[in-house]
């Protein structure tokens, strides 16, 4: 009985979870930046952070030859983790709780690259854009921005190393930013043992010439290993 128990309990948290990881689908969707969406893109040489990562399972916007990227991870783990597409919007389970270092055992690998860029952009660099990133962590689906900045939550790429970011990591490159990045970095009141479903968007903002901002949103559902 106590066996039929626990798998009706477990059943009923597993339709919950698609149930509210459906719901906040739709919503991403609706927020959704232009662009050209890629789930489980492979960044090839474009992704050199850290030593060995691999640089697949990334989930990309790209428009006019710009290119930004999520990839939630599991932090000091699996960076291959299950991805589940609906439409245009991927959703990463990841695991919930603490890892060895008192961070959250999830994190986010943050990915921009101009390089490429033709059109009205050809020819800029990070020196002309900004990036935001948006992130909601609590259960009532407000927004967090990374402290550390400014009220707009805007990273000023023209530094290479922004307020509140890790500087170095190969940041150096005028045409690429990569960034490693947990929930619990830089953010109060987040419960990283909790069991939710968190959206996390990355825009990339023109600042020096007239163009459209281009933005990625990635789903995190957390659950318990």
């Amino acid at each position: 009985m106590k066996t039929l128990k626990k798998s009706l309990v477990h059943l009923l948290f597993i339709a919950l979870s698609i149930s509210l990881v459906s719901a906040t689908v739709a919503q991403a969707k609706n927020g959704a930046g232009s662009g050209r969406t890629t789930i489980g893109a492979d960044l090839g040489d474009n992704w050199t952070l850290g030593v060995g990562q691999p640089t697949g399972n990334f989930t990309t916007a790209s428009r006019n030859g710009l290119e930004v990227g999520l990839r939630p991870v599991e932090r000091y783990g699996d960076f291959n983790l299950p991805v589940a597409a609906f439409g245009r919007v991927a959703v990463y389970t990841v695991p919930s709780g603490v890892n060895v270092d008192g961070q959250s055992a999830w994190g986010f690998s943050i990915y921009v690259n101009v390089e490429n860029a033709f059109g009205v952009a050809a020819g800029t660099t990070l020196a002309d854009y900004d990036i935001v990133v948006t992130q909601n962590y609590d259960a009532n689906g407000n927004w967090f921005g990374l402290e550390g900045i400014d009220s707009t939550n805007y990273f000023d790429l023209e530094a290479k190393t922004p307020t509140g970011i890790y500087p170095g990591f190969g940041n150096d490159d005028p045409y690429k930013y990569q960034q490693s990045w947990a929930p619990t970095f830089g953010t109060t009141g987040f419960d990283a043992t909790v069991e939710g479903v968190y959206e996390i968007t990355l825009t990339l903002v023109p600042a020096t010439f007239r163009g459209a901002p281009l933005s990625v949103t990635v789903l995190v559902n957390a659950v318990a290993p």
